[in-house]
């Protein structure tokens, strides 16, 4: 039976152009017959969650665009049982007009 709750930390990889790519990690289940975790994620004004598989503690996720999203991360072990999801994110892609940065940040 699955019982860890899941940790994650998210990192903005792209902040030059409209569509960026965030990185989502989370520490490790401790139980041994872990098969692969799922990581679920959408814009909160969305109803469904896209979900992305990884037998690693990372993945990064691509070709987002600007906006709020929630993401969470479910452990699944080696029968197909599923952990609670971990608890809900929310991570905010924002992009700063060119003409409102400092001349400094874009070198």
């Amino acid at each position: 039976m699955l019982r860890k709750t899941l940790f994650m930390c998210f990192f903005i990889l792209v902040l030059n152009s409209s569509v960026f790519a965030i990185t989502v990690s989370w520490d490790k289940n401790t139980e041994p017959d872990i098969d692969h975790y799922n990581v679920l994620y959408k814009k909160v004004t969305e109803s469904e969650y896209t979900v992305i598989g990884s037998t690693e503690t990372s993945v990064e996720i691509p070709n987002l665009s600007p906006g709020k999203y929630e993401f969470k991360v479910i452990a699944v072990d080696k029968a197909g049982q599923t952990s609670s999801p971990s608890e809900s994110v929310n991570y905010f892609i924002l992009v700063v007009p060119k003409n409102m940065r400092c001349n400094e940040c874009d070198k």
